[in-house]
C-alpha cells in the first residue's frame, strides 16, 4: 500500500513538473517577438496576457519589472523596441537610425558635394584662361601699334637717301642652291659680308654663284656684290631670300664685297659704294643703322673679316652710314629750299 502511495505521488510531481514547463513555455512564446509575428500590440505598447513574473527565456514580456533575458522590451512605458535586420529602432531614450539608408545619403552628398567642387574649379580655371588670352591680345595690339606709329614718326622726321647708287641687275637663274625664289617675308635688317677670295671681281663671284645650280657642290648667293672698282652687281631680288645668312636668309639682304687681299679690308672703292648702297637700303625699307650688323653677328663666323677683327673700323663704318644718310638725305614729303 505504501509502494502503491509513492508511486502515486511520483506521477503526480512529473506531471506537476511537467505542467510547470508547459507554462513557462505558454508565457515565453507570448513575450517573444519574431519578424513575422505580432503577439503585441504596436499600437499602445501593451502586452497580451497578465504576466508579471521574471521571464527565463530569450524575451521577457515585463509589465513592472526588468526581463533578464537578451532582449528586454519596457511594455508598461509603451516603448517599442525591434532589433531585428537593418531597421528602425526606439529606444525609452529617444530616436535613433540604426541603418545603411544613412551612410548611402551621406555617401551621395559628398559625391554631390566632390562634382559641384570640380565644376566651380573648371569655371575657374577657364575663366582665368580667356583673362589671360584676352590681355596677352590686348598687349599685344598696343605693342604692335606703338611700333607701327613710333617707325611712321621716325620715317616723318628721319632723313633717307632716295637717290640709289648705279648697279648692273643680273639676276641669278632660278634654282636650288642659289636662287630659290622664295618671298622674303619682311626686310628687317642688312648683313655685310666678304667674299674671302682675294683679287675677285663682282660679275666673276655673281658667276660662282649662278654655276651652283650645275655642280651643286653647297648653297650659296646674295642679292648684292661689291666689286674692287665700286661696282655693285644685283644677284637676287630683294623680295626673295638669298642663301647668305643663316637663320636670318628669311628677313634680311645679303651683301658682299670683294677684297684685294687676306686681310679682307675693303679699298677705298668698294667702300664708298657699300657706305651710298646701304644708306640707300635703310631709307627704302625704313631701317636705321642698328639694323646693319655683320654675317659674325649672326653666326659667330669671321665675316667680314676686317670688320670683325677691328671693332673701332666697325663703329666708324656704321658713323660713316649715319653721316651720308644726313648729308645725301631727305625728309619725306619736304622740299629743300
Amino acid at each position: 500500500m505504501k509502494e502503491y502511495w509513492r508511486l502515486i505521488k511520483g506521477m503526480a510531481g512529473d506531471t506537476w513538473e511537467m505542467a510547470g514547463k508547459d507554462r513557462r513555455s505558454t508565457a515565453s512564446s507570448r513575450g517573444r517577438r519574431s519578424t513575422g509575428s505580432a503577439v503585441s500590440q504596436r499600437s499602445t505598447g501593451s502586452y497580451s496576457g497578465n504576466h508579471r513574473s521574471r521571464s527565463s527565456g530569450n524575451h521577457g514580456g515585463n509589465q513592472g519589472s526588468r526581463s533578464s533575458g537578451n532582449h528586454g522590451g519596457n511594455h508598461s512605458s509603451g516603448n517599442y523596441r525591434r532589433t531585428t535586420g537593418n531597421s528602425i529602432s526606439y529606444g525609452g531614450s529617444g530616436y535613433r537610425k540604426n541603418t545603411g539608408r544613412k551612410r548611402y545619403t551621406n555617401n551621395r552628398s559628398r559625391r554631390r558635394r566632390k562634382r559641384r567642387n570640380r565644376q566651380i574649379a573648371a569655371r575657374v580655371i577657364l575663366f582665368l584662361a580667356i583673362v589671360t588670352v584676352v590681355s596677352w591680345a590686348v598687349i599685344h595690339m598696343k605693342d604692335s601699334g606703338g611700333k607701327q606709329t613710333e617707325a611712321k614718326v621716325r620715317m616723318e622726321t628721319e632723313k633717307v637717301v632716295q637717290i640709289p647708287p648705279e648697279f648692273d641687275v643680273e639676276l641669278l637663274d632660278i634654282n636650288d642652291y642659289s636662287r630659290p625664289a622664295q618671298a622674303l617675308e619682311q626686310v628687317r635688317g642688312i648683313v655685310i659680308h666678304y667674299t674671302a677670295n682675294p683679287g675677285t671681281t663682282a660679275k666673276q663671284n655673281r658667276d660662282y654663284f649662278n654655276g651652283l645650280k650645275d655642280t651643286g657642290e653647297t648653297k650659296a648667293s646674295s642679292h648684292f656684290i661689291v666689286g674692287m672698282e665700286g661696282e655693285i652687281v644685283q644677284c637676287i631680288p630683294t623680295a626673295e631670300i638669298a642663301y647668305a645668312s643663316n637663320e636670318r636668309n628669311s628677313d634680311t639682304l645679303a651683301i658682299e664685297c670683294c677684297i684685294e687681299d687676306e686681310t679682307g679690308k675693303f679699298n677705298d672703292a668698294t667702300y664708298r659704294s657699300l657706305v651710298h648702297l646701304v644708306a640707300w637700303l635703310c631709307g627704302k625699307f625704313e631701317l636705321n643703322t642698328e639694323d646693319v650688323i655683320r654675317h659674325y653677328d649672326v653666326t659667330g663666323k669671321n665675316c667680314p673679316k676686317f670688320f670683325v677683327e677691328h671693332e673701332d673700323a666697325w663703329r666708324q663704318f656704321k658713323e660713316d652710314v649715319r653721316q651720308y644718310i644726313e648729308e645725301n638725305g631727305a625728309v619725306p614729303g619736304v622740299q629743300e629750299s
